[in-house]
């Protein structure tokens, strides 16, 4: 129900937004004509890519979803100057700022309006798939023995007395929001494998949506070899996403099974250097164990890290005990203003959150859903290290 009240309220407000637009351009054939081929090809090409995404070959589907994708997140840069136009025309029938014929000529057919907003928003677009190019490094450093941040630059600090008896401190990287498939190709993985094995982790947790939502174009890629040049002294962890359930969920499961990483749904594994890792399922399985069912009868002394892919009701998860959890799934809105959206859903957008004594560490993903652009916010990865 939820899903189809959504994809009414985009193709209504994409058609809005696509015939003022329309409005906009010279009243020439060879212009119009194909801007309204243009048009339709928007239009159709997201349900189309939703609803025959496993139907329809590779080769037709790929170029549907980029464009539908890509389209269905832009959109909003496209009706804020329409609506605010609108809401202008509105104003000025009882204010009269602007005569009634400036606006209309202003508003319709008017080539060098429209060639001015092909510009902006090339240049618009193109700065921001720059910036989603533009991985940021985000570094943190927790006291094992409570959990708590120790803020930078004091780092790891030695023990007292002694520094030779000081515990190797441990090294990880945090991925989320891989989705790889139609957009994000095997050259990208590789790329961000090299960025990951240059930090030299211990361990590389990966906090759900590796995949899109499609497995298919994974194996045209040959995929588990590229999320094989991973690299971790002590071991790959991740857990599923909401995507993963929507590629198929056994289907997902078969694709992990090809590669190194180890996949923990509602499992605790107590890793050697004496912390459980907590891998809970996404919230998508509905029969998923509860938070604090898999913390019952743990040791309270031992330090907890729970891998879950989306940072759902943040406040009733705090209650369950003392842990650092990492998540992904929200892509900090990913483009502006939806940041504040995310915000106001889970508490957080991104970034770390302390609630009672539990810590709450959220990327805003090193990939994406969608185009590739950023506005307003940064494709991440975080270096955690564990000070002991």
């Amino acid at each position: 129900m939820i899903f189809a009240i959504t994809m009414t309220l985009y193709l209504l407000i994409q058609s809005y937004v696509l015939f003022r637009f329309y409005q906009l351009l010279p009243k020439k054939r060879w212009i119009r004509l194909p801007a309204l081929i243009f048009a339709i090809c928007l239009t159709f090409s997201m349900p189309t890519s939703i609803f025959l995404a496993r139907e329809l070959p590779l080769w037709l589907i790929r170029p549907m979803y980029l464009i539908g994708a890509g389209w269905m997140v832009g959109l909003i840069y496209f009706f804020i100057p329409v609506i605010a136009m609108d809401l202008f025309r509105l104003i000025n029938r009882f204010a009269g700022f602007v005569s009634k014929e400036k606006l209309t000529k202003l508003r319709t057919n008017n080539g060098k309006v429209s060639l001015a907003l092909i510009v902006f928003y090339t240049i618009f677009f193109y700065m921001g798939n720059h910036t989603y190019h533009d991985k940021a490094r985000r570094e943190y450093h927790f006291n094992l023995a409570d959990m708590s941040l120790i803020e930078a630059p004091l780092a790891c600090p030695l023990n007292e007395g002694n520094s030779q008896s000081m515990t190797a401190p441990i090294k990880t990287v945090m991925i989320s929001d891989l989705h790889l498939g139609h957009t994000i190709r095997r050259d990208e993985m590789e790329a961000w494998a090299k960025l990951i094995n240059a930090e030299n982790p211990d361990y590389i947790f990966i906090s759900g949506d590796v995949i899109d939502n499609d497995v298919r174009p994974l194996y045209a890629d040959n995929m588990p070899e590229a999320i094989n040049m991973l690299e971790a002294q002590k071991g790959i962890y991740a857990v599923l996403g909401n995507h993963e359930y929507i590629a198929g969920v056994e289907n997902s499961i078969e694709f992990f099974n090809k590669t190194k990483v180890k996949l923990l749904r509602d499992e605790v594994i107590l890793l050697p250097e004496n912390i459980y890792l907590v891998g809970r399922d996404d919230k998508m399985n509905r029969h998923r164990a509860e938070l604090s069912a898999l913390l019952e009868g743990l040791d309270p002394a031992v330090p907890k890290i729970v891998l879950d892919h989306q940072p759902f009701k943040v406040a009733e998860m705090a209650k369950a005990g003392d842990f650092l959890q990492l998540s992904g799934h929200t892509h900090d809105g990913q483009v502006w203003p939806y940041k504040y959206a995310t915000k106001m859903i889970n508490g957080i957008s991104s970034g770390l959150l302390t609630l009672d004594n539990s810590q709450f560490l959220v990327s805003s993903g090193i990939g994406l859903w969608g185009g590739k652009f950023r506005i307003g916010t940064r494709s991440d990865y975080m270096v955690v290290t564990f000070c002991q």
